[in-house]
């Protein structure tokens, strides 16, 4: 495991390296000084960075601890250990992190500090994994879209854009395959959570300002096709159709399954709710902890929102500025997007729920004994 020390006291990086080399002789400890910490994350690419936050200035561009810390989180992802004597969690992001842990200097600093770096070691082989993953992949992308760009386009330029371009799109949609011998999703990885668009999107799932993530009625989930949600700058549509959300008990009995009971046949009617993603017309969105409860979204119970009245997240939608300029009439924001295909099954049902006939009653009691007495005995 390799790790790096940004210090700017030389005797605390030499007490630290001695320190885990005498513990684990077997991890690589490297110490640098603010001045050229971001050099040595480059060459070095450690596993994990011990990161004092130095609240005096620097030379050069004035590299302090806490945009080291924010150059770590954004260009070098890698855990992180914040190990200071002031420590200020208000200016760390994402202070809560599970792989950021705070050690404050002192007499039994040394032993927290290797407690955590070997609960970080069991996490290292999992992101080192998944970088190499995507290395791989992208190195297969690039051999394979080349070709096929340079005998399409003849300028530089547009070869150069066409490569970042097809490149990323043709990765997107390898990181969808899964690799041999990967497990099974859990229910809530169905979530791309936070949203990575720009616009809304079909599927995505929205709550009111003030809800409660413990109420499955404060959710709404975006049926409006994607297309028509771009903003250039306004999308094409001025109201967004939502389908609003249930709980589990009431989507159930929307589908008019009743009394269910910890028994077999109820087990078995769950397990085929949860194969087919949806009965009737209500869909089941699983839990997403601390952010969506488990709840059931009916395609029949539909709403009409205004398309400046949903923010990208609740930070944005509380702005003081947004507040009381262009979206003073903000009631939701965008908690999740669904990832495919579990936003096209969305649109499916929607479209199945939205075009079915009309049917008159039919007496399906008799029409089943006519077929009855047709099948061998």
């Amino acid at each position: 495991m390799k790790i790096l020390i940004i210090e700017d006291d030389n005797n605390i990086v030499d007490t630290i390296r001695d320190f885990l080399s005498e513990e684990e002789p077997t991890w690589n400890v490297k110490g640098t000084s603010f001045n050229i910490a971001k050099e040595k994350l480059v060459s070095f690419r450690p596993d994990i960075v011990i990161l004092d936050i130095f609240d005096g200035k620097i030379d050069l561009d004035n590299a302090t601890g806490e945009k080291l810390h924010s150059f770590v989180w954004d260009k070098h992802f890698c855990p992180i250990v914040v190990f200071s004597a002031g420590i200020d969690l208000t200016k760390i992001e994402d202070s809560q992190h599970p792989f950021k842990h705070f050690v404050k200097k002192g007499s039994e600093s040394y032993n927290k500090l290797i407690y955590v770096l070997r609960n970080f070691q069991t996490h290292i082989k999992s992101i080192n994994d998944t970088f190499i993953y995507i290395q791989n992949n992208l190195s297969d992308v690039l051999r394979d879209v080349a070709p096929q760009i340079f005998q399409e386009i003849d300028t530089e330029a547009d070869r150069c854009d066409a490569i970042k371009r097809a490149s990323r799109r043709r990765l997107a949609a390898l990181m969808d395959e899964s690799p041999n011998g990967e497990t099974k999703l859990v229910s809530w990885e169905q979530y791309i959570y936070p949203p990575i668009t720009k616009n809304c999107l079909l599927g995505d799932v929205i709550m009111k300002f003030g809800g409660s993530i413990s109420e499955p009625t404060d959710f709404r989930i975006i049926l409006s096709p994607s297309c028509d949600l771009v903003k250039r700058p306004e999308p094409k549509i001025k109201e967004i159709l939502v389908a609003k959300c249930c709980s589990v008990v009431d989507g159930l009995g929307k589908a008019n399954i009743k009394d269910l009971k910890n028994n077999s046949k109820s087990r078995n009617t769950i397990q085929h709710i949860l194969t087919q993603g949806y009965i009737n017309s209500v869909i089941l969105l699983p839990k997403l902890k601390g952010k969506i409860p488990s709840m059931f979204a009916d395609m029949k119970d539909l709403e009409l929102v205004p398309w400046n009245s949903i923010c990208d997240d609740e930070e944005s939608g509380t702005s003081e500025d947004i507040r009381n300029k262009e979206r003073s009439d903000t009631r939701y924001y965008r908690v999740a997007s669904i990832d495919s295909p579990f936003r096209e099954m969305i649109s499916q049902v929607y479209q199945l729920v939205s075009t079915r006939p009309g049917l008159p009653e039919r007496d399906f009691k008799s029409w089943a004994k006519e077929l009855s007495a047709d099948l061998p005995e």
